[in-house]
């Protein structure tokens, strides 16, 4: 498969993956820059949020392995990171 032997060319700054972009704080700023500025790539980014209870709404790695490298597939490791992503870039659609 071509995702896996990396023979896909990079999105921008960002490598085109079968597996999902976890974040924690450190991350927060980068990935809200990306979330901000989506036009800037080719491939769609999907944010994978939590609810209120701090639960992801899908399972991201079950996702970015259905999309195989079709779009970008983004996830907090914990609902602190996802909040602090949330307020720098609003509600996420």
């Amino acid at each position: 498969m071509m995702i896996n032997g990396n023979f896909l060319e990079r999105d921008g700054d960002l490598s085109v993956w079968d597996k999902p972009f976890m974040f924690g704080e450190k991350g927060v700023k980068n990935v809200a820059e990306i979330l901000a500025n989506r036009s800037n790539y080719r491939l769609p980014i999907v944010y994978v949020k939590r609810d209120e209870e701090g639960n992801l709404a899908q399972d991201p790695t079950a996702l970015a392995d259905k999309l195989k490298g079709a779009a970008h597939v983004f996830a907090s490791r914990d609902a602190l990171s996802d909040k602090m992503v949330r307020d720098i870039v609003g509600d996420i659609d």
